[in-house]
């Protein structure tokens, strides 16, 4: 039986055999296996998912509407990913506990994830920053990767410069998934003093402003009711990189 949205890593159906091929095989890769290698990566991913629901423009990619037919109770309902951890074993506990609708909401959020999403321990944590939790994300895929290192190498200076992004806690469900992409010219609400581009600062305060919080749907979630998130980006510093007085860039 196929899935009718695609995801990236292997997992299964709901078709009985293929459940019991997973229950009693292990084969697939299963939501409560996910959940339980990293809780606060689970919690994060499905929380701006939630908070691209109050403004669904920035839902992209989305889950096919019978998925979403129950979110909204979903996200009311839904245990921390802590206590789905403990008491679920695999993902036909899920749906015994929480029902096939929550296996299938939280089925699409994680697995169709293709970007490496790690919590960082505290010891970790970026010290000059007022965030109590952080996490690293691995977003490009190999290719992409190759491309990035070639465009350092072709840089007067060939090594990364990191600067600050920050965007409104309904737009990282997008940001996530597809990378930081020019939004100016289509959907800017702060203005383009500096002309079209996607926007970084040296300084985290300047990008702070942009990260206006969001009320977070999923109500049971460890990183509170209101999310704002701000990203520290590896930056290749091409032709394109524009610096704009002492903080601002375009790119």
């Amino acid at each position: 039986t196929l899935f009718s949205f695609s995801v990236i890593k292997p997992t299964i159906c709901s078709n009985k055999l293929c459940e019991v091929g997973f229950n009693e095989i292990g084969v697939g890769s299963s939501v409560a296996q996910e959940i339980r290698r990293d809780p606060y990566a689970a919690d994060l991913l499905f929380s701006i998912f939630a908070c691209s629901f109050n403004n669904q423009k920035y839902m992209e990619p989305s889950p096919p509407e019978s998925i979403l037919r129950n979110a909204r109770r979903i996200f009311s309902n839904l245990p921390q990913m802590e206590v789905i951890a403990r008491s679920c074993r695999n993902d036909s506990d899920i749906s015994k506990q929480l029902g096939p609708d929550a296996l299938d909401l939280l089925r699409w959020v994680i697995l169709s994830n293709k970007n490496q999403l790690i919590h960082l321990p505290r010891e970790l944590n970026i010290d000059s920053v007022d965030f109590d939790v952080q996490f690293m994300t691995l977003m490009a895929s190999p290719d992409a990767e190759e491309a990035f290192q070639k465009k350092k190498k072709n840089c007067k200076n060939k090594n990364s410069v990191f600067l600050w992004h920050g965007s409104g806690g309904d737009r990282w469900h997008s940001i996530i998934r597809n990378g930081l992409m020019n939004m100016s010219d289509k959907d800017c609400i702060h203005g383009k003093a500096f002309g079209s581009g996607i926007y970084l600062a040296e300084d985290i305060n300047i990008s702070l402003g942009y990260s206006a919080p969001i009320n977070n749907l999923y109500r049971n979630s460890v990183l509170g009711s209101s999310l704002s998130l701000i990203a520290l980006c590896e930056v290749a510093p091409v032709a394109q990189l524009v610096k704009h007085g002492r903080n601002i860039f375009t790119l």
